[in-house]
This record gives structure tokens, C-alpha cells and sequence, in this order.
């Protein structure tokens, strides 16, 4: 019996020894690291003391080193320490069986694994969110971009859209011009014909080709309204500027009942008058009677003259030809 206590005391003590050596193990594992980073901090500690002895405006960055030092030990050093008491503690209360502790130490070694292996998808899974970031400001600069763009659309086609409203309103008043100006272009051409025939009948084919196309111009299809409106202010602007000319030209004419070539000479609109080209013969046109009267022999000179300077062969000179009187129709 008694060598069976010894024995068990023995076991007991073995045990203990082997729980005691364990615990050392881990807190040494643990701890090691701390007393060398401990002793470190402490030549750095020393170092910055000399600095001090040197001059004292490193107090503050030595105060600030040495906690920082602590805080980064403490950090650091936090999860072995509770590893290595957790170990021991259990180790402690499981000092009967030696299995146990090398199962602890083995779940303790697990455990550490599987930290660093956590600790590295953490930072797996931060690089990612770094990734992810930089990605989602790159599509939230791009879609700043596309909005900007697509403001500037909106404007151009808004300006667009206006134009558009202008050149509709432009057309339907221009529709509105059309049809009030047709009937404004009927009533002038005829007035122009109108007086054509009671004017004095110079440049009787030309008036009345000029006329008749502006007519035909009228009654065209492809031509503009703008153009049909242009040829007859121009038929109206030529037949004003007789008025305020003098002319001579060659012509044919009935004198008579005999169809002789003459000249004529038309002094505004005031006068028509008509030379052989013998100048045996010479008259002027009777407005009132709608037919050609006879000049006597003394006009004969000053009629040729006239013709002249209505041709510009002579300087202009003072004429003398007979005139109707007014109230006489010519």
C-alpha cells in the first residue's frame, strides 16, 4: 500500500512537473517576445535619456515613444498573454491528467492557425474594399461626366427645339404671306396693263412682252413667291424710269395708211413725236384723239435736233418742240 501511495505521489508529481514544464513552455513562447521587445524598449529608452542629458527639447517625443511603445507592446502581446493564462489556468485545474494539457496546447496551436488564417482573409477582404472603392469613384467620375454631357444635350436641343417652334411660325406666316400676296401681284399686274394702254404707245411690243412675263411668271409653279414679287416691282421700276428719260429709237409705224420707218423721240411722258428718216416728215401723237398729228416745216429742225441729244450725239441744249396744253388730254 505504501508503495502504491509513493507511487502516486510520484505520478502526482510527474504530473505537476510535466503541467509546470508546459505552462514555463507557453508562457516562454509568450512572453519571450515581450522581454526582448521590453529590453529594446528599454536601450531606446536609454538612448533617448542621453539625447535628454543633451538638450531638453526631446521630453515630449521620448514621453510620446514610450507610449506609443506600450500601447503597440500591448496590442501585440495581448491575445498570446491570454492564450498563455488560459493554457496555464487550464493546465492548473487539469493538473490530474498530462493528456489534457498537451490537448490545450494543441488547441491553443489550432487556435493560433486559425487566427492568422482569419487575420489574412481580413486583410484579403480589405484589399478588396480598397479595390472596390477606387472602382466605385471611378464610375462615380465617369458618371459625373455623363450627366455634365448629357446637361449640355439637353441645352442644344432645347436651342434646337426653339428654332424649330421659330421656323414653324416662320412658315405658317409665310403661308399667311402667300396667299395674301397672289391676289396683291393679280391686282398690280393689272393696274400695270391698265395703263400701259392709256400711256403713250412707245416701245409698244417690249412693254407688252415684258408684261406678259411677268404673267406667265406669276402662273409658274416653280417659281418663288419672293421672284414672281421681284419681276413686277421691276416691270413697275422700268415703266417709272420712263418717266424721267428721254429716248430716241427706230421703229415702223403707220403715218397715213402708209407703214414708213421712223424715228421717235419720247420726252418723258409728256411728248411723243415721230421724224422720217428723210426728214421730210415730222408729228407728234395726239393723246386726246388716240392718233398721229402732223407737224408743220418749222419743227423739222428742232425735232432732228432733239433726236440727237436724245441719242447723245450732241450736248444737251435747250429744245424747243410743242407741247399739249394742259386741260387738251395730250
Amino acid at each position: 500500500m505504501r508503495n502504491a501511495a509513493s507511487c502516486a505521489k510520484v505520478a502526482s508529481a510527474d504530473g505537476h512537473r510535466h503541467v509546470s514544464h508546459a505552462v514555463i513552455s507557453i508562457f516562454r513562447w509568450a512572453i519571450g517576445p515581450l522581454w526582448e521587445h521590453r529590453t529594446v524598449r528599454r536601450l531606446r529608452v536609454a538612448q533617448v535619456a542621453g539625447v535628454r542629458t543633451v538638450s531638453g527639447r526631446y521630453d515630449h517625443l521620448s514621453e510620446r515613444l514610450e507610449r506609443e511603445s506600450d500601447m503597440q507592446i500591448r496590442q501585440r502581446f495581448r491575445a498570446p498573454i491570454r492564450v498563455a493564462l488560459a493554457v496555464g489556468l487550464t493546465g492548473m485545474v487539469s493538473l490530474a491528467s498530462a493528456a489534457k494539457v498537451d490537448d490545450v496546447v494543441t488547441a491553443g496551436e489550432t487556435w493560433l492557425v486559425a487566427q492568422v488564417d482569419s487575420q489574412k482573409k481580413v486583410d484579403a477582404l480589405g484589399e478588396q474594399r480598397r479595390d472596390l472603392q477606387g472602382e466605385y469613384r471611378a464610375v462615380l467620375r465617369e458618371i459625373e461626366g455623363l450627366d455634365a454631357y448629357n446637361r449640355q444635350l439637353e441645352r442644344q436641343l432645347q436651342l434646337q427645339r426653339d428654332e424649330m417652334s421659330e421656323l414653324d411660325n416662320s412658315i405658317s406666316q409665310a403661308t399667311t404671306v402667300d396667299r395674301q400676296i397672289l391676289p396683291l401681284m393679280l391686282r398690280m399686274t393689272g393696274a400695270l396693263e391698265q395703263f400701259i394702254s392709256l400711256d403713250l404707245p412707245f416701245l409698244a411690243s417690249e412693254r407688252a412682252e415684258r408684261l406678259k412675263f411677268v404673267k406667265d411668271a406669276i402662273d409658274r409653279v416653280d417659281v418663288t413667291v419672293a421672284e414672281k414679287f421681284r419681276q413686277v416691282l421691276e416691270a413697275y421700276q422700268i415703266e417709272l424710269e420712263f418717266g424721267r428719260t428721254i429716248e430716241a429709237y427706230t421703229g415702223m409705224e403707220t403715218i397715213d395708211g402708209q407703214k414708213l420707218e421712223v424715228d421717235f423721240l419720247r420726252v418723258g411722258r409728256i411728248g411723243l413725236y415721230y421724224q422720217s428718216l428723210d426728214g421730210t416728215q415730222s408729228g407728234r401723237w395726239d393723246a386726246k384723239a388716240k392718233q398721229w398729228v402732223s407737224l408743220p416745216a418749222t419743227y423739222r429742225n428742232p425735232l432732228r435736233d432733239a433726236i440727237k441729244v436724245a441719242r447723245k450725239l450732241v450736248a444737251p441744249d435747250l429744245l424747243t418742240l410743242p407741247l399739249p396744253t394742259p386741260g387738251a388730254g395730250a
